[in-house]
Order: C-alpha cells, then structure tokens, then sequence
C-alpha cells in the first residue's frame, strides 16, 4: 500500500502482515495507492473529514485494488485512536528526542 502525500511529493509505504500495517520500502509496485494533499490527510487523522466526502469530491484518490482499499479505509474508520497531540511533532520535541536516541 503507498500513502502519496501530492503537495509534499512524498510517499509512504505499507505492506499487510499478522500485525496489521507495517511501514516498509517500496519494493514493487503497490496494490493500492491512496492520494491527497496534505491537509486533507490531517482534516482525516483529525477526524474533521469522511474519507467518502473527499473521495468523491475527488480530494482523495484511490488507485489500485478496491476491495483493498475498502479493507483499509474500513479498518481505520474502525479504530479508536486517542486526540492527536501536537507537542509530540513540535520541532523541540522531534530534536529533543533525536538527540536522546543519537547520544543516548
């Protein structure tokens, strides 16, 4: 699976094993590939967003396996996750953490 962040030219990828999703390198060409700009991911990971309002304001892309891709979003959809915490990506929280896993 590739998560393509479009405005950021980035992309993330993912394959499926007994524990879920499991970040991994592009070794060959993804099942499914989801797509949108950067802000639609965070107006999604803040839940302030449905993924079927982006998808078909054609915000969010689908590209691939389908029946994969409803796996997928239906399992996210699913899941509980806690308020995302903005300290934890504050570029002083990011260094300082760095620092402490590079000198121990």
């Amino acid at each position: 699976i590739s998560i393509r962040v479009i405005d950021a030219g980035v992309s993330f990828y993912f394959s499926l094993d007994h524990k879920g999703m499991v970040a991994c390198r592009r070794t060959k060409e993804p099942e499914l590939t989801i797509s949108a700009s950067a802000y639609d991911f965070l107006m999604l990971a803040l839940r302030k967003e449905d993924p079927d309002t982006l998808f078909f304001s054609r915000r969010l892309c689908m590209e691939g396996d389908t029946e994969l891709g409803l796996l997928v979003k239906n399992t996210l959809d699913a899941l509980e996750l806690p308020p995302l915490d903005w300290r934890a990506v504050a570029p002083s929280h990011v260094f300082a953490e760095l620092k402490h896993r590079v000198l121990g």
